[in-house]
């Protein structure tokens, strides 16, 4: 159960970032939507670590 609550959280983190990004990519900071798009995917990887074993366990 708590593989669950983990990966939901980090998808929920990434989606937040994914914004995050978006936003500063209108607002012409570059660097700074690309670093929050690096930290954003890196959470989404962590979310499928986390609820792709927890899937294909069910």
């Amino acid at each position: 159960m708590s593989q669950l609550v983990v990966g939901l959280v980090l998808a929920v983190l990434a989606a937040f970032l994914l914004g995050g990004a978006l936003s500063l990519g209108r607002q012409g900071l570059r660097r700074g939507a690309v670093v929050t798009g690096v930290l954003a995917a890196l959470a989404l990887v962590g979310a499928g670590l986390y609820l792709v074993p927890y899937v294909l366990d069910r």
